[in-house]
C-alpha cells in the first residue's frame, strides 16, 4: 500500500525547476513590500513588520524564508547592522533562528529602552482626544499589558472619561 500523496511538497524539494527558496522570494517580492533603510522612528519598524506579516499570512512559509526575506528587503544602514549581527552569530544559532526571535532582535534594535519606557508610560496616561488612535498606536510597545483581547478591553475602558465609561458598561 502506498503512503498517501502530500499535498504540499516538502521545501527542500525543486519548485519548477528552481530552488524552493526563490519559489517564495519571488511570491514575496511580487506582494511589493517595503524595503527597510533608515528609521525616522519606532513606528516605521512597526508598519514595516506589520507589512510583512500581512504578506506571510498570505504565502505560508516557513520561518526560515520569512527571515530570508526580510533580509532581502534590509538595505542601507539596516543592512550593515544586520549583515553585522548575522556574521558573528554560531551557525547553530542561525539555523534555529525563529521569525518571531527576528522580530524581538529587530525591535530590541529598534526601540530603546528609554523609548519603551516612556511609550508605557504615555501609554498609561492617554488623553480622550486622541485616545484611540493614541492607544493603538502605543499598545504595540506594551504587549504584555494588553496579551488579551480582555485585558486590552479592559485597560482601553478604564482609561475612558468617566461619561463614556458609564456609556459602555452601565455603571462607573
Amino acid at each position: 500500500q502506498q503512503p498517501p500523496p502530500q499535498l504540499l511538497p516538502p521545501l527542500q524539494q525543486h519548485v519548477s525547476g528552481r530552488d524552493p527558496i526563490t519559489h517564495y522570494v519571488l511570491d514575496f517580492r511580487n506582494m511589493h513590500p517595503s524595503v527597510f533603510t533608515v528609521v525616522e522612528g519606532p513606528e516605521d519598524v512597526v508598519e514595516w513588520l506589520q507589512q510583512l506579516e500581512s504578506i506571510f499570512d498570505l504565502i505560508f512559509t516557513t520561518d526560515e524564508v520569512k527571515i530570508r526575506c526580510a533580509t532581502f528587503q534590509k538595505t542601507g544602514d539596516a543592512r550593515t547592522w544586520w549583515s553585522d549581527y548575522w556574521r558573528f552569530r554560531p551557525c547553530a544559532e542561525r539555523d534555529a533562528l525563529t521569525w518571531d526571535q527576528m522580530v524581538a532582535i529587530v525591535k530590541d534594535r529598534y526601540f530603546p529602552e528609554a523609548y519603551r519606557a516612556e511609550m508605557l508610560r504615555e501609554f498609561w496616561e492617554l488623553k480622550q482626544d486622541v485616545y484611540e488612535h493614541d492607544f493603538t498606536r502605543m499598545s504595540v510597545f506594551s504587549p504584555m499589558l494588553i496579551n488579551t483581547d480582555e485585558r486590552k478591553a479592559v485597560h482601553f475602558r478604564d482609561g475612558l472619561r468617566r461619561d463614556l465609561c458609564y456609556t459602555l458598561t452601565g455603571h462607573g
